[in-house]
């Protein structure tokens, strides 16, 4: 945008644009070039730590779903098998409430005991 702003002032001036092939036979250009490649090689790489972290928790969750997998005689996996979505709510008292429905211990099922 700077180079476009002050084109634009010195409209009124002739200006020539010719195009340069990079560093090549420019001594030190060329000697600036590799020390900046080489920089950047030593340099190690940075990961924000919400990426970090994201990571983590999916690792986990991988490790959850292949213990839940060996889960298959158990009769809340065949009703969830996934362990994605499973006790989302923000409100403990609702999330019990819903995975006791999901798993059909309510009062009028369980009367007996």
């Amino acid at each position: 945008m700077k180079c476009f702003e002050l084109h634009h002032t010195l409209k009124n001036i002739k200006i020539k644009y010719c195009w340069i092939p990079g560093h090549v036979g420019i001594p030190e250009n060329e000697r600036t070039d590799k020390a900046a490649k080489s920089s950047n090689k030593s340099r190690e790489a940075f990961v924000p730590l919400t990426d970090a972290l994201q990571a983590v928790k999916l690792s986990q969750h991988r490790v959850w779903q292949r213990m839940w997998d060996e889960q298959t005689n158990n009769k809340l996996y065949k009703i969830q098998p996934s362990i994605k979505d499973f006790g989302n709510l923000t409100i403990r008292k609702h999330d019990v409430i819903l995975s006791r429905l999901r798993v059909g211990h309510t009062f009028s099922t369980h009367r007996h005991l």
